[in-house]
């Protein structure tokens, strides 16, 4: 038991530190307005005058990593004490921390069918289908799965239409099939008469 409290006051040691210090990562704020930025620029009788933000503040968001895949995440200031003490269930210890480990979690090498730079993408602009960013997937069954999940009517579509390409080479396969029977049928009639 005493390594475990050990372990909870470094961590509050390193919450403290961060709130006393503000040493880790800051982020930006989120969204697109600043100060000065012009919201509604209408005269009308309700707002006779325009809008100006004149200032844009929040709590702010810092930067934590998993311990153990070094995976980070942004979070708010104001949930930060809650974030910081999750624990991972099978093993007991905290699950973030404030300080960069050094390490990234591996990166997927493919790229989501809708990617800029998938293979199909030409194909795919002239079917009006949008553009996915998505391009760390780890595996052929991660691709899969996103596109079902992401992109489920793109999925569809792309699936039917891959559908209607496959029945239309069984129908000319079946056609060749024919002649070539055809054929094969009136050489052997030729020989035996």
């Amino acid at each position: 038991m005493t390594d475990e409290k050990e372990t909870i006051s470094e961590e509050d040691a390193e919450l403290m530190e961060f709130l006393l210090t503000e040493s880790v990562d800051k982020i930006p704020e989120p969204g697109t307005l600043a100060a000065g930025d012009v919201v509604n620029t209408s005269s009308n009788e309700d707002a006779p005058f325009p809008m100006v933000v004149r200032e844009v503040s929040s709590a702010g968001y810092v930067t934590i990593y998993d311990r153990v895949t070094g995976d980070p995440s942004i979070v708010n200031r104001n949930m930060l004490p809650n974030v910081m003490k999750k624990k991972n269930v099978d093993t007991g210890k905290f699950v973030f921390t404030l300080r960069d480990p050094g390490f990234r979690p591996p990166m997927g090498i493919y790229k989501c069918d809708l990617h800029r730079e998938a293979p199909l993408r030409e194909y795919f602009d002239k079917l009006g289908m949008p553009v996915c960013r998505k391009a760390n997937l780890k595996t052929e069954w991660d691709k899969m799965r996103h596109m079902q999940r992401r992109h489920p009517q793109e999925n569809s579509m792309n699936k039917e239409d891959e559908e209607r390409t496959k029945d239309s080479k069984r129908e000319t396969e079946r056609q060749e099939d024919r002649e070539f029977q055809k054929l094969l049928l009136s050489k052997l009639t030729e020989k035996a008469a």
